[in-house]
């Protein structure tokens, strides 16, 4: 992103969330190049979806800021399991989004949607958690039950964190019924369509095997050890969507639904990761309007 890009959509959030933002270019961006870094971008690959790879960038900076505002998490024989469960979700998905970011630069494509479907239920699973005590205390204790097949079978399978989040989505959004269902049926849709990838399904394989000729729409090209991928920008959108959706729930529960401030802001550093996570969250939700249209 331009330093110019930067400066008209942090005027955009002073206007619309009616702030003054006290975020630098320089702080912004000596994160991104960090992240950028770690990617080692295929530079042709990257400059044909460079606005969805640089929103990509930011989705895996937030949850990565989010995991290090909970460090300082509690031990394990405190009663409030959330903020080492938190912390330990938010990194794996902070880690997930960078994996996808990478495979898709490399043309990976089933790897990636591999990855999906395991970062959408990550993103769902932490929602619920969060919402819910009793599923927190049984996540947190497979570790010592070595029941984690039983437990996701009973508590976290899709139909039952669809109920538990449908629950919670009413008193978010109130009386706009299409909009929830809306909700409901994208996380249907790209859990299901996601799960073909992890299930292997033999069109999925033989689909992904294959990539379009970037000359010809005619022509296909083999896509082993990593071709010239076609598919990078529908991968990218759905990671950028699933976490737009994920955050504007997220950040709800974590304000009106829980007390997690309390552990997030036990020191200093814990405080100033939390805070740059919103400013980077507060980017993102501007930006993601200029990127992605539908």
């Amino acid at each position: 992103m331009t330093e110019e890009k930067f400066n008209k959509i942090i005027k955009e959030i002073n206007i619309t969330e009616n702030t003054n933002l006290d975020f630098s270019f320089k702080d912004f961006n000596s994160c991104v190049k960090m992240i950028k870094d770690k990617i080692n971008y295929n530079k042709n690959i990257y400059k044909k979806n460079k606005e969805l790879y640089d929103l990509s960038e930011l989705c895996i900076i937030i949850w990565g800021l989010l995991s290090f505002s909970t460090i300082d998490k509690t031990s394990d024989d405190s009663e409030d399991k959330l903020p080492m469960i938190f912390h330990a979700l938010t990194a794996q998905i902070s880690n997930n989004l960078l994996s996808i970011v990478i495979l898709c630069n490399k043309s990976l494509d089933h790897q990636v949607g591999i990855l999906m479907r395991s970062t959408c239920e990550l993103c769902f699973t932490l929602l619920v958690i969060i919402l819910n005590k009793e599923k927190q205390i049984k996540y947190f204790n497979t570790a010592r039950l070595n029941n984690e097949q039983q437990i996701w079978k009973e508590e976290f399978r899709l139909s039952i964190l669809n109920q538990e989040l449908e629950k919670n989505e009413k008193e978010i959004i109130k009386d706009d019924y299409p909009l929830l269902k809306e909700i409901k049926k994208y996380r249907s849709e790209i859990y299901k369509h996601y799960s073909t990838y992890t299930h292997n399904s033999f069109l999925r394989c033989l689909l992904n095997s294959y990539t379009y000729n970037k000359n010809s729409k005619e022509t296909l090209r083999f896509n082993v050890w990593g071709e010239e991928s076609t598919r990078d920008d529908k991968f990218l959108i759905s990671l950028c969507k699933l976490c737009f959706f994920t955050y504007s729930e997220l950040f709800y529960y974590l304000v009106k639904k829980t007390k997690i401030q309390e552990f997030i802001f036990k020191s200093e550093e814990s405080k100033e990761m939390w805070q740059s996570a919103i400013k980077f969250y507060l980017v993102f939700k501007t930006y993601i309007k200029d990127v992605i249209k539908d």
